[in-house]
C-alpha cells in the first residue's frame, strides 16, 4: 500500500495480507525487490509475530529497492529462491527495454533509407553520381537537428513523505503534455528526508527541489542556499501544482507583437545641411492619431501610387491567332490602380518641433522627422505609421486532471 524510510529501520513497507499467514522471518518477492521480514507492526504500531488475511502490517527488511504501491508480494521458502525470482524478472525487464531500443534504432534506419532512396532517384534523374547521396542525407539530418529549436527546460527533483503521496504527484506529472513549450525533466524522485547527495545532484543538473510533507532540516536549507539550489516545500498538493505551473510558464519565451500606436500625414519635405556637403531630407508631418514616440518605435512611410494593370481578354488571344489587328477595347484595356508602396520602415534619427528636439508628439502637432537613409524623399500626403513591439507572455498548454 505504501512505503517510506525511517531512521534506524531503513526502508519500511505497509501491506495487507490477502491469503495465508505472514510471519516474521518470511521471505517476500515483490516486483524487482525482495525482503526478509525483520520487524512487523500492526496498525496501532504494536509489534506482532504474524498477520492473517485482511490485516494491515508495516514491515522492514527490504533490500536495496522498494516495491511500488499496488504491487503483489509473494512469499517464497528461501533467500536463494527470492534472489533467483528477482534476477529472472530483471532479465525480462532488460530484454523488454532492449527490444524497445532496437525498435527505435530500426525506425531511424527506415527513415534514413527512405530519404536515401528519394535522394538517389533525384540524383539519377539529374545524371549525377550516387557516391555523395549518403553524405547528403547525413548532412541534411545534421542540419535538421541543429535547426530544430530546443524548448527551454525545467529540471525537478521530487521528495515526498510516503510512497502513496509520491505516486499521486507522479500521476499528475505523467499527464504533462506541453514539452513543445517547456520540457519538464524529472531528475529523480524519492521517499524520505532530503539528503546531501540530492542537493549536489540538483546543483549539478540545475534542478529545483520540491519537498512535500517532509521539510528539509535547517542545515540542508543553508546548504541549498549556498549551492544556489531552489528549494520549495509544500504541504498541499494544489499549491505544489500551481507553483510548478508558474515556474513552467515563466520559462516560455515571450511572443513579440507589433502594435500600431500612431498615424500621421506628411505635409511637405524640407532639406537641411547635414555638415557633410549634403542635404538631409526632413519629413514635415502632422500627427493625426495617437502619440508618436522617437525612441523604441518602428516608423513606416508609405505612398499611394498609380500602377497600370492589364486585363487580358479573349479578343486579344483571338487577334494573336489570326494575326490581325484588333482594337484596344477588344484586346484588353489598361487601367490605373492605386497601390501602397513602402518608402521606409525602421527607426528614426531625430524628431523636432519648432526647431527644438523632442521625444514625442501628440495629435495635431506638426513635427520634423529624419531617418538615416538620406536617399528617402518625401511628398505631400505620404502616410506615416508608428508601431511598437510588445512582448506578450504565453500561457502553458497543460491542465492536470482535477486541477
Amino acid at each position: 500500500m505504501n512505503y517510506f524510510s525511517l531512521l534506524g529501520l531503513g526502508n519500511l513497507c505497509t501491506l495487507i495480507v490477502n491469503r495465508g499467514t505472514l510471519r516474521r522471518g518470511s521471505f517476500l518477492v515483490s516486483g524487482l525487490c525482495w525482503c526478509r521480514v525483520r520487524t512487523m507492526n500492526d496498525e496501532f504500531g504494536t509489534s506482532v509475530d504474524s498477520a492473517g488475511p485482511s490485516m494491515p502490517v508495516q514491515i522492514s527488511g527490504w533490500r536495496d529497492l522498494l516495491p511500488p504501491p499496488g504491487e503483489l508480494a509473494l512469499e517464497v521458502q528461501t533467500q536463494q529462491m527470492a534472489e533467483r525470482a528477482v534476477a529472472i524478472r530483471m532479465d525480462k525487464k532488460n530484454e523488454t527495454e532492449s527490444l524497445r531500443a532496437m525498435e527505435a534504432v530500426e525506425e531511424k534506419r527506415s527513415e534514413f533509407r527512405e530519404r536515401y532512396e528519394t535522394a538517389r532517384k533525384e540524383k539519377i534523374a539529374k545524371g549525377q553520381l550516387e557516391l555523395s547521396v549518403s553524405y547528403q542525407i547525413n548532412d541534411e539530418l545534421r542540419k535538421d537537428q541543429k535547426t530544430r529549436a530546443k524548448p527551454p527546460r525545467l529540471s525537478l527533483i521530487l521528495k515526498c513523505d510516503v510512497e502513496g503521496t509520491l505516486q499521486a504527484i507522479k500521476t499528475v506529472l505523467d499527464s504533462y503534455n506541453a514539452n513543445d513549450q517547456v520540457q519538464l525533466d524529472i531528475v529523480s524522485t524519492g521517499v524520505g528526508s532530503l539528503n546531501e547527495s540530492e542537493l549536489e545532484l540538483a546543483a549539478e543538473t540545475k534542478a529545483h527541489i520540491f519537498c512535500f510533507n517532509n521539510n528539509a532540516s535547517q542545515r540542508l536549507s543553508m546548504m541549498a542556499k549556498d549551492l544556489k539550489v531552489p528549494l520549495h516545500q509544500f504541504n498541499v498538493i494544489y499549491s505544489l501544482v500551481a507553483h510548478l505551473k508558474a515556474l513552467l510558464t515563466e520559462r516560455i519565451p515571450a511572443v513579440t507583437e507589433r502594435r500600431l500606436v500612431a498615424e500621421g500625414t506628411v505635409l511637405a519635405e524640407y532639406r537641411i545641411p547635414d555638415g557633410l556637403q549634403k542635404k538631409q531630407p526632413v519629413a514635415g508631418l502632422r500627427v493625426d492619431w495617437g502619440k508618436m514616440e522617437r525612441d523604441n518605435t518602428i516608423w513606416r512611410f508609405t505612398r499611394q501610387k498609380k500602377m497600370v494593370k492589364e486585363r487580358e481578354g479573349n479578343a486579344k488571344s483571338a487577334a494573336n491567332l489570326r494575326g490581325q489587328k484588333q482594337s484596344e477595347e477588344e484586346a484588353g484595356a489598361k487601367e490605373p490602380e492605386l497601390v501602397t508602396v513602402t518608402l521606409y520602415e525602421g527607426k528614426i534619427q531625430s524628431m523636432q518641433r519648432e526647431k527644438l528636439a523632442v521625444t514625442s508628439a501628440s495629435v495635431e502637432m506638426n513635427i520634423g522627422v529624419t531617418v538615416e537613409d538620406k536617399n528617402i524623399r518625401y511628398k505631400e500626403d505620404d502616410h506615416v505609421e508608428v508601431f511598437e513591439d510588445v512582448q506578450l507572455m504565453q500561457q502553458l498548454n497543460w491542465t492536470p486532471p482535477g486541477f
